[in-house]
């Protein structure tokens, strides 16, 4: 449990804070971006194609992600009957784009944190927390929106993929009981600690390939 009157806490927040403010925003503006890319400017004319975090915050979506560490933010509006060419296809590449964002920037600020490390010589405790914080939470949106089930980004791309062979009869039904069926999955994880061992999975590769590129680099220097 986290104490409001405990400075610790407050200072731990304003750590998070740029983290959960990336990572929303970026999240949403790719899939403006690329829903815009691919024909439809729902989102671009209501003024979500953009990386000002203000157009993309929920503010309880925000509240629950600091304190809690689990949120949302706006959802970004599109209207696949303007996608050009193949709707589904484009569907996918408008769903794939916000985990794509995530699991870039998370790609970067690794980097970052090694170039820092390794290049400068440069480690400071308070930086790295926050660019760790980044790393972590993109991860975490990444892995958490692939989950198959709405409103999430992997229930658009497994009904695109699906419905053709399966039907679309049990997304409506998932669509319907989609409340009930998230915060099944999200105790679930919590539980098990599925999420967070998919998200320090991913951590650990992302470090053994900057260990690699980077011990190879300092090799060379030598």
């Amino acid at each position: 449990m986290f104490n409001i009157f405990s400075l610790d806490f407050w200072i731990s927040l304003l750590y998070y804070l740029p983290a959960v403010v990336i990572g929303l925003t970026f999240h949403e503006f790719a899939h403006a971006y690329v829903a815009h890319l691919c024909g439809d400017d729902t989102a671009k004319n209501l003024g979500r194609m953009t990386l000002n975090p203000l157009a993309h915050i929920d503010w309880v979506g925000f509240l629950c992600m600091m304190l809690m560490g689990f949120g949302w933010a706006k959802p970004v509006p599109v209207n696949p009957r303007n996608y050009r060419g193949n709707q589904r296809r484009a569907d996918i590449f408008v769903s794939v784009a916000g985990v794509t964002m995530n699991l870039l920037i998370a790609t970067v600020v690794m980097f970052l944190r090694y170039f820092l490390w390794y290049v400068l010589k440069l480690q400071n405790d308070i930086t790295d927390t926050i660019l760790f914080y980044i790393v972590y939470l993109n991860l975490g949106l990444m892995v958490f929106n692939l989950i198959p089930v709405p409103p999430l980004d992997g229930s658009h791309i497994a009904e695109d993929l699906l419905a053709p062979k399966v039907g679309i009869e049990p997304f409506l039904w998932l669509k319907r009981n989609s409340m009930f069926v998230l915060i099944g999955v999200i105790l679930v994880l919590n539980v098990t600690g599925l999420l967070h061992s998919a998200m320090f999975g991913i951590y650990s590769l992302l470090e053994k390939l900057f260990n690699l590129i980077f011990g190879g680099y300092m090799q060379g220097a030598l």
